[in-house]
């Protein structure tokens, strides 16, 4: 039975899984409807799209306010839905519960924020068998415990205040409010953190993905590749190899 959920003014129905792929219904408002709207082009949000089914872990940084809460919701519509999510939730939160009650779901609540000790939870995850790992506004010592997580196997969507997706390492650094950043931890973030997304606000203050980026780390040497920039003209051209092979392999079109 479809079941319409109300998301960032859109109507959106479940996601369902069809011969490996995650297929999006929107009823209403279709998606040449929201790239007609200026928030993003269509192949940029087939995209984002494929990169959840594909088990990429992904970073939505922007200022306060400028929507990257709907667009972590959003994509959490792409989640398999054999896969058990745990939300970390602060007022007013995610409440995923609500937006997808037939979701398997755990809840940790925190205490207005992401404080280390709550991070505790993380490792809970994985006595309740979490797959992904839904965070609202990165901030701190959560940093450290997230890649940890991560290192697992976990799989994570997350928000930021970041400026630029080039920058959002150095800022996942400079956040931790670790005094042991270490050239490791900046190395661990390029190894578990695969896509880095910029969300702003236009004049009109309608929400549009500026900026999209692909992380990684091979041979030993960090990079961060430029997928999409609306400010600078830089369309999706040639998606990076190594994301295609994830895309392969999760059965998802790039």
């Amino acid at each position: 039975m479809e079941k319409e959920q109300e998301l960032n003014g859109y109507i959106l129905q479940d996601c369902e899984k069809s011969s490996g792929k995650i297929k999006n219904r929107i009823q209403n408002e279709n998606v040449t409807d929201v790239v007609q709207a200026g928030y993003a082009s269509e192949e940029l949000v087939n995209l984002l799209e494929n990169c959840v089914a594909a088990h990429c872990n992904i970073v939505i940084g922007g200022r306060a306010q400028a929507g990257k809460m709907e667009l972590l919701k959003y994509l959490s519509f792409f989640i398999p839905d054999d896969e058990k999510i745990g939300v970390y939730k602060e007022n007013p939160g995610i409440n995923y519960n609500k937006i997808n009650p037939d979701r398997e779901c755990v809840e940790f609540v925190t205490n207005g924020r992401l404080l280390c000790s709550d991070f505790i939870n993380i490792k809970l995850a994985m006595k309740f068998n979490v797959c992904w790992l839904l965070l609202p506004e990165l901030r701190g010592p959560e940093i450290w415990h997230l890649l940890c997580s991560l290192s697992t196997g976990r799989r994570c969507i997350a928000t930021i205040d970041s400026d630029e997706v080039q920058e959002l390492p150095d800022r996942m650094c400079t956040m931790s409010d670790s005094n042991d950043v270490t050239e490791n931890f900046t190395n661990d973030i390029y190894r578990f953190i695969d896509i880095g997304v910029l969300v702003e606000y236009d004049a009109e203050e309608r929400p549009q993905i500026t900026q999209a980026a692909f992380y990684d780390r091979e041979n030993g040497t960090n990079t961060c590749t430029v997928l999409y920039d609306r400010e600078n003209g830089k369309n999706l051209e040639q998606i990076p190899e190594r994301l295609s092979r994830r895309f392969l392999k999760s059965g998802t079109d790039d």
